[in-house]
Formats: C-alpha cells, sequence, structure tokens
C-alpha cells in the first residue's frame, strides 16, 4: 500500500471507533476522504455537552473545589494514591478542554489547509517515480501498524479507567455526593448523573488524545514526503515550478498553523506533567493499586514517550529537510543558474524563500521553535522534575497507607 492509502486507512479506523456516537468539531469524513468541519451547533451538541458539563464541570470543577478544600484544611486530606490521581485527573481534563477550545477556534482553517496539503501529496506522488525497497516496506508496515495500535489501545482506556473510578470511588465527584447526604431519591440521582458524567468524561478524553497525537504525526509525516519528493525532482537540473508547488505548500502549511502551534504548545505541557505523574505512580505505587488497574500507568507513559520521540523527530525533521532542500536550490542558482543562465530573478526567488518550522503558540504568544535543542531540554526537564517528585514524597509505609485507604472507603 502506498503512504497515503496507509494515512486514509488509519483515519478511517479512528472513525470506525471513535465517531459512532458523538460528532466532533472536525472529523473524518470516510466517503469523500477527507477532514470537514462541523459548523452545525445541533450536530455537535452532544459533544460540546460532555465537555462542559461531564469534562469541565465534573472532572475540572469538583476536582479542583475538593483539591482547594484540602489544602485549607476544610477537609481531611486524601490518601496519596487517590490524590495522586486526583491531580492526574485534573491534568487530563484540562488538556482535553484546552484541546477541544483548540479545535473549535482553528479547525476550519485547518481542514482546509490539510485537504490542500493531501491535494499536494497525491500530486508529487504521482509525479515522483520511486522504488522501494524490502526494508522501506518492513519500516512502514511497522510505523502504520502502530498508528492503528494508538487507536485501539485509547479506544480500550475506557473500558479500564471508569470501573476504576467507579470500584474505588476515585471520582471527585462522587466523593462531593457522599458528603452532600441528600435523600435517597435525589442521592440516587446524584450517583447516577455522576457515573454518566465520569464514563463521558473517559470516553471523551480517550477520544481526543490520539486524534490530536495523530494528526501532528501524519501532517509531519505528509510535509516530509513532499518535501523529499522536491529533492528528487531536483537532479541536475531545476524546475522553476518546484518554486511555485512550494509556495503552495507553504501556504497550505500556513493555515494549519495556527491549530498546529497550539496543539504542539499544549501537546508538550501536558505530556511533560503526564510523564513525571504516571512515572512516580508507576515506580511509587505498584503494590497499592490492582494489577488490572496499576497496568493503566505504565502503558500510558510508554506510549507517551514513544508518541513524544515520533512527533518531536517529525516536526524537527520537517526543518531540517526544507533547510537542505532550500540550500541545494539556492546553490544551483548562484552556480549554474546566474553563471550559464543568468537567472537572477530565480535566484532573488529561492532567498525570499523560508524553510517550513513547527513552533509552540498560546494564543498571541510563541513560546518556541522545535528545534534539536528543544529535545534535549525537554527531556532533562522530565528526569529533573520526577527526580523532585520522588525525593521530596518519600516512600510511604504500605500497611499504614492501606488502613488509610480502608477508611476513606477505597479498596475495601
Amino acid at each position: 500500500m502506498s503512504e497515503i492509502s496507509e494515512i486514509i486507512s488509519v483515519f478511517n479506523k479512528f472513525a470506525t471507533i471513535m465517531q459512532r456516537y458523538t460528532h466532533l468539531a472536525i472529523e473524518w469524513d470516510v466517503k469523500n476522504v477527507k477532514w470537514k468541519y462541523n459548523k452545525n451547533l445541533k450536530t455537535i451538541f452532544l459533544w460540546c455537552f460532555h465537555m462542559i458539563t461531564c469534562v469541565g464541570v465534573s472532572g475540572i470543577l469538583f476536582t479542583t473545589f475538593l483539591l482547594v478544600s484540602q489544602l485549607k484544611g476544610q477537609l481531611e486530606f486524601s490518601p496519596l494514591p487517590v490524590l495522586i490521581f486526583h491531580i492526574i485527573l485534573l491534568l487530563l481534563t484540562s488538556f482535553a478542554v484546552a484541546l477541544s477550545v483548540a479545535l473549535i477556534t482553528h479547525g476550519e482553517q485547518f481542514v482546509v489547509g490539510w485537504n490542500a496539503l493531501l491535494t499536494i501529496l497525491r500530486s508529487t506522488n504521482k509525479g515522483a517515480k520511486t522504488r522501494l525497497t524490502e526494508t522501506t516496506v518492513k519500516e512502514g508496515n511497522i510505523f502504520w501498524t502502530g498508528m492503528t495500535g494508538i487507536v485501539y489501545q485509547f479506544a480500550f482506556y475506557p473500558f479500564l479507567c471508569f470501573p476504576a473510578m467507579v470500584i474505588f470511588k476515585l471520582g471527585a465527584s462522587i466523593y462531593i455526593v457522599d458528603m452532600m447526604k441528600l435523600p435517597f431519591a435525589l442521592d440516587f440521582l446524584a450517583r447516577m448523573c455522576s457515573m454518566y458524567g465520569q464514563a463521558a468524561a473517559c470516553f471523551e478524553v480517550c477520544r481526543i488524545t490520539p486524534l490530536v497525537l495523530i494528526l501532528l504525526i501524519m501532517v509531519g509525516k505528509m510535509l516530509n514526503s513532499v518535501i523529499l519528493c522536491y529533492q528528487k525532482q531536483h537532479s541536475g537540473w531545476f524546475n522553476n515550478r518546484l518554486v511555485g508547488e512550494y509556495s503552495a505548500l507553504v501556504i497550505a502549511f500556513a493555515a494549519m498553523r495556527p491549530l498546529l502551534e497550539s496543539l504542539i504548545g499544549w501537546v508538550m505541557g501536558a505530556s511533560m506533567l503526564a510523564l513525571v505523574m504516571f512515572t512516580f505512580v508507576t515506580i511509587r505505587m505498584y503494590s497499592i493499586f490492582p494489577l488490572w488497574f496499576y497496568i493503566y500507568f505504565p502503558s500510558v507513559n510508554i506510549l507517551v514517550v514513544v508518541c513524544l520521540m515520533l512527533i518531536l523527530s517529525i516536526t524537527v525533521g520537517v526543518r531540517d529537510n526544507c533547510e537542505a532542500m532550500l540550500r541545494t536550490w539556492l546553490n544551483w542558482a548562484n552556480s549554474v543558474g546566474v553563471q550559464r543562465f543568468r537567472m537572477h530573478h530565480l535566484q532573488k526567488r529561492l532567498k525570499a524563500l523560508q524553510p517550513i518550522q513547527f513552533s509552540a503558540r498560546l494564543k498571541y504568544c510563541r513560546l518556541y521553535y522545535v528545534k534539536k535543542s528543544i529535545k534535549l531540554k525537554f527531556y532533562q526537564q522530565i528526569v529533573a522534575y520526577t527526580m523532585t517528585l520522588l525525593l521530596s514524597i518519600p516512600e510511604f509505609n504500605d500497611e499504614q497507607e492501606r488502613e488509610r485507604l480502608a477508611a476513606w472507603e477505597v479498596f475495601n
């Protein structure tokens, strides 16, 4: 299968599994083979309702209220495993809400740019005459199998997290319902609403996260493929048509850039905090949580590391390949084009071209450009924060912690 068919198959798998019940702001159209932006509020009403009430109110507001009340001394501190899970829950729900706002705000421009990029990729693949070896086919199959595995893995997580939140009373909303001491009818209704909110929050968080990760990886993969095709088409003689095609590629990337910059900023920040917290739980709490629920933390840890390595490597590779391509074109124009064919206008056009470069931005504030130095600093900060957390929270006594958990009516 070609690269385009593999990309389409991954998005078809995501649409089949994750777009079955509610509609996102942007969703994959299987019939027309493109992304589309849902402007109609009726179409995305259920998704917006879940993000506002279940994720926003139940996941963020109630969890924040519970943590602030414990910090002020109004409530007794929860056991450490429950407290850590509440912090992780607050992180994941805030991350999901931020991504949802970014999709609604910049989704329409992104859809236009992505569909234009797919058209450019199809045209370059038709013109390029490439021969795939056995090793490249195997590497490609492993990569695309991994992309499909991300979809399946996040589709499995709600069936793991929701029973744990209900059985072990890890959700903040159910804890607040216990505090309210309502009559039987209202208490039953509140518990049903709490369970629905927890189920919807688990599903929405586990649906929007793989969408963002796959989009970032796929966009970088497609840009690299187009740039490499441009490099192969320039063999000894420079075609002036390539400058126009590269300009069209830059315009398509400019349409996608607002959403990509927001996604990179939120993904990098949330990944750093998630790796620190999940690593702490993986190392310290293997004897506290049951095995069937404990495997969730190391599996997410490994998945985040792999996705981050792919995103950083691909996005940095886009800039490096772009700079190498433009440098080759400019060297040809300076040597052959000007001396033999008097192409001074082509030399000026090539000097005006800029490489495609990813960056992280929050609203109107650009945080940093994605470079090789960012990868080293990012991993360095993760290791530093993880070591600080492990050293600042000493290893607790399992028996004492289990007594506190039993008193809190968890894991009985």
